[in-house]
């Protein structure tokens, strides 16, 4: 009987240790699952901040273009109406000019 219980406790240990191999490839099967899941996640994560961060850039660059046009309108502006008043007081000097000799 000696022989027959230590046969039976080898048994035991053999499925013991063969239901423990199982459950750890079981569990490295899914932890690698898992790793995968959430790396997946990640790159989902971050293409769609990657979108977002790309749409933001565009529209800054929308709003500078804009601003950087109505900034070059505005010099455009500026230019012409220095122009104009450089035309009235070209105008005007001699007309102020012909009032002091008239005094």
């Amino acid at each position: 009987t000696a022989n027959f219980n230590r046969e039976k406790a080898e048994a035991e240990a053999d499925e013991s240790d063969r239901l423990l191999l199982e459950a750890r490839e079981d569990a490295r099967k899914w932890r690698e699952a898992a790793e995968r899941g959430w790396s997946a996640v990640q790159r989902m994560g971050h293409r769609a901040m990657r979108r977002m961060m790309n749409a933001s850039m565009w529209k800054a660059f929308g709003h500078w273009k804009k601003l950087a046009q109505s900034a070059g309108s505005f010099k455009q502006f500026q230019r012409g109406t220095e122009r104009h008043i450089e035309e009235l007081e070209s105008k005007l000097y001699p007309l102020m000019a012909e009032v002091s000799a008239l005094r």
